[in-house]
């Protein structure tokens, strides 16, 4: 049982790395077209979209437990 799990995680893994160098290889060829301009505008969108999910964990973090005594 541990070993096919063991398997099971290895096979995961792996594709995980492939998908993740597919996606750069596609990345990179995309990158090669164009021009500084649109770079720098996918850098400011990447960076807005992360700072937009950072703000809302934030929101989630803050939150305390209500209890209420019945």
């Amino acid at each position: 049982m541990a070993r096919s799990r063991n398997a099971r995680e290895a096979i995961k893994a792996y594709m995980y790395v492939r998908l993740c160098a597919a996606a750069v290889s596609l990345l990179l060829g995309r990158i090669g077209r164009w021009s500084g301009r649109e770079i720098a505008r996918c850098a400011l969108s990447l960076a807005r979209s992360a700072q937009a999910e950072r703000d809302n964990e934030s929101c989630f973090l803050c939150v305390q437990p209500a209890f209420i005594d019945l």
